[in-house]
């Protein structure tokens, strides 16, 4: 099984192509703030690895790797949604579609459906 990709949006909607979705709060922490958390995602996201990250914050690679996948420091309202590749591939479509990322067509599919309360 691919390992769940998740990816903060707009509002914090997180879309993930796989995995459970609920999220667990990680049992310990760690020592860094939300603040330092995020940078570290962003670092990652610009392509720093995960052994320098670790470094860099005198953390284990373990929880660097846990922040960076949101299994520890999970930013309020964070929400992670397990879809099979089917949906995920016309989410894909739609995003290219209207060119758009991803996350912006799912978090505009979710509102307007929350709205309209059709379900």
């Amino acid at each position: 099984m691919p390992t769940p990709r998740a990816f903060e949006v707009g509002e914090r909607i997180a879309l993930c192509s796989s995995g459970p979705s609920v999220i667990q709060t990680h049992p310990f922490p760690g020592k860094l703030t939300f603040e330092e958390a995020n940078e570290l995602r962003r670092l990652h996201r610009g392509g720093a690895r995960l052994v320098e990250l670790a470094e860099r914050y005198k953390i284990a690679k373990a929880s660097a790797s846990a922040i960076i996948h949101f299994h520890s420091h999970i930013p309020a309202g964070l929400l992670r949604i397990h879809l099979p590749e089917p949906d995920r591939d016309l989410l894909d479509e739609l995003a290219e579609d209207w060119e758009i990322p991803v996350e912006s067509v799912a978090a505009e599919i979710l509102v307007e459906a929350l709205h309209s309360r059709e379900w």
